[in-house]
């Protein structure tokens, strides 16, 4: 039945992931110098702590639909995407998400060339698109509390990771333009 869960959760994915994000508005996040699009009739919230940034992302006419992107740096994967993550430290990384999940149930996907760890849980009620890039953690996940995800929830939550932005530093954008 999970695996069905996880497939159906791959193919909404991957079937969905080219189609244009309803008209949105950009929330940055200037600590973490990432901006992410948050669609009309969501509102978000910086919620970061000293440790990791955090937008929580509430849906204005579902109060039962949350999502969230976190953000942390791990000094344990510096320079490392997953990809490049050795079995153990695959593991280290599925034991740490493993803990916060009811019932977790694990899948990998790709969306525009970025390499995913796909986390649900075993009721269907939440998912995580998971991703490391030099070492940092990214996460978009999606909640709801009074049933399982649908299709249009999933397919939220990967818009959003679409979405993000990362600040490029004047050096990497000086390096582009001479090139």
């Amino acid at each position: 039945m999970m695996k069905r869960m996880i497939s159906l959760m791959l193919a909404c994915v991957f079937m969905f992931a080219m189609v244009a994000t309803a008209q949105a508005t950009p929330f940055y996040l200037e600590a973490a110098g990432v901006s992410i699009e948050v669609p009309e009739g969501m509102t978000a919230q910086d919620m970061s702590t000293d440790t990791s940034f955090l937008l929580g992302i509430t849906v204005d006419a579902d109060p039962s639909l949350k999502f969230a992107y976190a953000l942390s740096y791990v000094e344990e994967f510096e320079d490392k995407y997953i990809e490049d993550l050795t079995e153990d430290e695959g593991n280290m990384l599925m034991q740490s998400i493993a803990a916060s999940i009811e019932d977790p149930q694990f899948g990998a996907t790709e969306i525009d060339e970025y390499k995913l760890l796909l986390v649900a849980s075993g009721d269907g009620s939440q998912l995580h698109f998971i991703s490391l890039l030099g070492g940092w953690l990214c996460d978009v996940a999606v909640g709801r509390s009074d049933s399982s995800l649908t299709d249009d929830d999933i397919q939220a939550a990967a818009d959003l990771l679409l979405s993000i932005q990362f600040e490029e530093d004047d050096a990497s954008a000086d390096y582009e333009e001479a090139e």
